[in-house]
């Protein structure tokens, strides 16, 4: 009897529940951005600075609205003044701040090409902040803002920076050219 009590309790909590509580609609939300600013280079054997350029493309994952925490993978490729080729992933971990304003907290590792030097390994570490859309209508999300990132070279090349720049979304640089053509097509 005091089983038959437990199991009957058990099976209207779970009714309840599921007449209270909503579905979860979490769906990816994937992003692809150009990395553009500065970089303090070589901070273990010779610091100098340099030129960044990247991309960078990512997928969050368990997020319904902007106020909701995601994580998820990223990939990148970006170089130092063009001497260098660095390709990378590794995991994300979106923290909001106040809706759609998050953080973005980064941690991977990459391969680093650089003159007179094989493939070397590394780990990177960056914070993300800016803006971070979430869109109910489609798969992709806008994201735009600051960043600043670390690397730290694994091999014998004794690599130590620190990047710094703007994350700007690939859409938000196509909309001059999308205004063009619709300017020119109509």
């Amino acid at each position: 009897m005091h089983g038959l009590c437990r199991a009957a309790a058990s099976l209207l909590l779970n009714l309840t529940a599921m007449g209270v509580c909503s579905a979860a609609f979490a769906a990816p939300q994937a992003n692809a951005a150009l990395t553009v600013g500065g970089a303090a280079t070589d901070l273990r054997t010779s610091p100098s600075s340099a030129f960044h350029l990247g991309g960078r493309a990512d997928v969050l994952l368990l997020r319904e609205r902007g106020r909701d925490m995601a994580i998820g993978p990223y990939v990148e490729a970006m170089s130092e003044s063009f001497r260098t080729l660095e390709l990378g992933g590794g995991m994300e971990w979106l923290v909001p701040i106040r809706d759609e304003l998050p953080l973005v907290f980064s941690v991977g590792s990459y391969a680093r090409r650089a003159p007179g030097f094989e493939w070397q390994p590394g780990v990177a570490s960056s914070i993300f902040f800016g803006a971070r859309s979430f869109n109910f209508h489609s798969f992709y999300g806008l994201a735009g803002g600051i960043f600043v990132q670390a690397r730290y070279g694994l091999g014998d090349a004794h690599q130590a920076d620190l990047i710094f720049g703007l994350q700007m979304d690939v859409v938000l640089l196509a909309y001059p050219a999308i205004f063009l053509y619709e300017a020119v097509a109509h």
